[in-house]
């Protein structure tokens, strides 16, 4: 799973693959859309929508602007 900023900490406590600041190659994304941290915000957010375009993830779920974007299962 990676995640961003003070999730991270949240989540990484208790899931030790947790990682940080990633948009490929975890089974889980979880970011927000709107997350207030515009270097960021500019640098992942392409990447996150490459990776669904490409086909790579998918929406798993979504409250609000927070999305789980899961790994597509490449077999």
């Amino acid at each position: 799973m990676a995640t961003y900023d003070e999730w991270f900490s949240a989540v990484a406590a208790q899931r030790p693959r947790a990682t940080i600041d990633r948009a490929d190659g975890v089974e889980y994304l979880v970011y927000a859309s709107d997350f207030a941290s515009d270097p960021n915000q500019a640098r992942l957010w392409p990447q996150i929508q490459a990776e669904l375009a490409r086909g790579r993830y998918r929406v798993a779920c979504r409250r609000g602007a927070v999305v789980t974007y899961e790994a597509v299962d490449p077999h």
